[in-house]
């Protein structure tokens, strides 16, 4: 059987149907002899379905991503562009750790003013949201926690971001 015809087939009605009766036989069967089967609950192929295709949009959008961020390297002018970026932010995650607590007004003004140049541009700023996001999942040697625990230090990285986002708007 061609396989374009087996495929209509398997997932037709009347093969869910046979399968099923089939199934349940065996079951019949089983039960007769004393047996009895155990069953495992399974996702249904909805489900799976679903996950599946929730993957494959995750798969394209970081494709899509990879594309937008390979292009600032480009050009020499977007080359630099992002480098200046990246050393931005590293200033500005810098500062998320080591800045007292005390000091909170001068690290809000400190990483306005980093980022501006970061806001130029949006893929700019997805790399910046992308490094931000890297170093919170990342290990921390310059941050001492019993200054700087991580509820602040999560505050400081989400304010970098609420900044870097409050810079794309402001141009739409």
């Amino acid at each position: 059987m061609p396989a374009n015809k087996l495929g209509r087939y398997i997932t037709s009605r009347t093969f869910f149907e046979r399968a099923n009766a089939a199934v349940a036989e065996a079951v019949r069967a089983l039960e007769a002899k004393g047996i009895k089967p155990a069953y495992i609950v399974r996702n249904s192929t909805r489900e799976k379905v679903r996950a599946v295709s929730a993957e494959a949009r995750a798969g394209r959008m970081l494709a899509d991503r990879a594309k937008r961020l390979t292009a600032l390297w480009n050009t020499p002018d977007n080359a630099r562009q992002a480098d200046d970026a990246t050393e931005a932010v590293a200033r500005a995650l810098l500062l998320a750790k080591t800045v007292m607590p005390s000091e909170e007004t001068k690290f809000l003004n400190e990483i306005r003013e980093q980022l501006a140049q970061v806001r130029a541009q949006p893929a700019l700023i997805e790399w910046a949201q992308l490094l931000i996001e890297t170093d919170r999942t990342g290990s921390d040697m310059f941050r001492d926690r019993s200054i700087i625990d991580d509820s602040l230090f999560h505050r400081r990285l989400d304010a970098i971001r609420d900044g870097l986002a409050q810079g794309n708007m402001a141009r739409r």
